[in-house]
C-alpha cells in the first residue's frame, strides 16, 4: 500500500483547521517544540507537516491519535506499530508519502540552478546528461527521497548516488543495489519517492 498526499502551504489552511489555534492538534512537547519557532512560511510548513501526517493517518489509514516520535537517526515515526511514512517541505508545499516499509519523499520548486549545487549534488555521469533545471530537481529529490528513506539524510554523499531517469532508478555505490522511484511535476515542484 503506498499513497502520496499533496498540499500547498501558501494558501489558507485547509478547511477545519486553524494554525493560529494548533492546541487542538498537537501534544503537549509538540505544542512546545512548535512555540519555540518564528512565525512565517517555515513555521506555517512545518505546522501543516505535522497537521497533514495526523490528518492522513487518521482518517485515511484509520490510525486512532496518531502519536509521533523520531528514531535514532531523527527521523519521525509513530510511535507504535503501523503505516511508515516521509514528509517533506520546501516553498509552500508539502508531500506525504505513506506505505507498508520504510518510504522517502522529496519536493523542491523548479528554479535555476547553479554551476557549484550541479556539482556538488550530481554524479559526473549526471552532470554530463544533464539538460534542463527540472531534470537536476528530478534527479536532486529522487537522491533525498532514497537517503530520507535509508534515514541517513546527507550523511549518505549525494554524488555516491546515480539516478537513471529513463528507467526511474537510483543506483548506490555502498552496495550496487538498484532502487525504483517514482516522480510526478505538480505545478512548480517536482515530487520524487520510493
Amino acid at each position: 500500500m503506498l499513497g502520496l498526499h499533496l498540499l500547498d502551504a501558501s494558501d489558507r489552511d485547509p478547511p477545519g483547521v486553524s494554525l493560529a489555534a494548533p492546541e487542538a492538534w498537537l501534544d503537549a512537547g509538540e505544542r512546545a517544540r512548535f512555540a519555540e519557532l518564528v512565525e512565517g512560511a517555515p513555521r506555517r510548513e512545518l505546522l501543516l507537516g505535522r497537521w497533514l501526517v495526523k490528518h492522513v493517518l487518521a482518517t485515511i489509514y484509520g490510525v486512532r491519535e496518531p502519536r509521533l516520535c523520531v528514531d535514532a537517526h531523527g527521523k519521525p515515526r509513530l510511535a507504535g506499530e503501523g503505516p511508515r511514512f516521509s514528509l517533506a517541505h520546501a516553498g509552500g508545499g508539502l508531500a506525504l508519502v505513506v506505505g507498508v516499509g520504510e518510504v522517502g519523499i522529496d519536493l523542491e520548486p523548479v528554479r535555476p540552478v547553479s554551476e557549484a549545487l550541479r556539482e556538488a549534488a550530481l554524479a559526473d555521469d549526471e552532470r554530463a546528461r544533464l539538460g534542463s533545471d527540472e531534470e537536476f530537481f528530478r534527479i536532486w529529490t529522487a537522491k533525498e527521497a532514497y537517503m530520507k528513506r535509508a534515514g541517513l539524510g546527507l550523511a549518505i554523499a549525494p554524488r555516491s548516488l546515480h539516478v537513471d531517469l529513463a528507467r526511474g532508478e537510483l543506483r548506490d555505490d555502498a552496495d550496487g543495489a538498484r532502487h525504483a522511484f517514482s516522480w510526478v511535476r505538480w505545478g512548480r515542484f517536482v515530487v520524487s519517492w520510493l
